[in-house]
């Protein structure tokens, strides 16, 4: 079990008690000095406070809670994996040449890093995901907690952006960006309250998708329905909470 997880809170996110009971068995196991006293009594006392379980099932909880444990580790970085692909959806040669030229030509080191283990991404393997996170975290394996992790796991769209700044800077007359590897500059200049103008941009990717399709329309016949003022209104906050939570 990664360090890490011996001091996790966060097991079940959709069930307190069964969270509690991942917790509490856990440092029973990992604080427990006396084989017998934790087997038949503190176990028990944990499993089944009120005594109304089975032997079979008290077994049952127990196995139960030890495989979120098992789990916990390797669905952390799968999520982390997932969210990465989302920024990323390029395979094969295509994505092999942008992690590349990133890696090349890129002016951070940690950005170059991050460009590598992104190349490792089809591999099949974990061990790039943890590469990355020591790369965007600044920490070891060994020294992770459950905020360290989040905190990389918000950052990688700031990575995302950096990446796709130095593939955009890609243009020689031999190297042509392809359709889904286009990105552009959103920018949005709003009056904040002092009378300042503040600036929010994002660089974003150039493609088409049915859902994103659908939810503009769907979001086009509610528009409608207000004046000119409220719907430039609405959009510019939704515009402008979009970038500040990816930026």
């Amino acid at each position: 079990m990664p360090q890490w997880v011996k001091n996790a809170h966060q097991f079940v996110s959709n069930d307190i008690e069964k969270n509690k009971l991942v917790i509490s068995v856990r440092d029973l196991f990992l604080q427990a000095h006396d084989p017998h006293a934790l087997l038949f009594t503190d176990l028990v006392n944990c499993l089944d406070p009120t005594g109304v379980l089975s032997h079979e099932q008290r077994i049952e909880q127990l196995e139960t809670c030890f495989k979120i444990l098992q789990d916990k580790h390797e669905s952390t970085l799968l999520n982390f994996k997932k969210l990465v692909k989302s920024y990323f959806p390029e395979t094969g040669k295509e994505l092999a040449l942008m992690c590349d030229f990133v890696a090349k030509h890129a002016g951070s080191n940690n950005l170059q890093n991050f460009a590598l283990d992104l190349a490792k991404s089809e591999q099949g393997l974990i061990s790039w995901i943890e590469s990355m996170i020591q790369t965007i975290s600044g920490r070891i394996k060994h020294n992770w907690n459950e905020e360290i992790l989040s905190t990389a796991a918000n950052r990688i769209s700031d990575y995302a952006q950096n990446f796709l700044s130095v593939v955009k800077s890609q243009h020689t007359s031999n190297e042509k960006q392809t359709k889904s590897g286009k990105t552009k500059l959103v920018s949005l200049v709003l009056e904040g309250e002092d009378g300042r103008l503040q600036s929010y941009k994002k660089e974003i990717r150039i493609a088409e998708s049915k859902k994103a399709t659908s939810t503009l329309e769907s979001i086009k016949a509610q528009l409608v329905e207000l004046d000119e003022f409220d719907r430039i209104n609405v959009l510019q906050q939704m515009l402008k909470e979009t970038l500040e939570a990816q930026g």
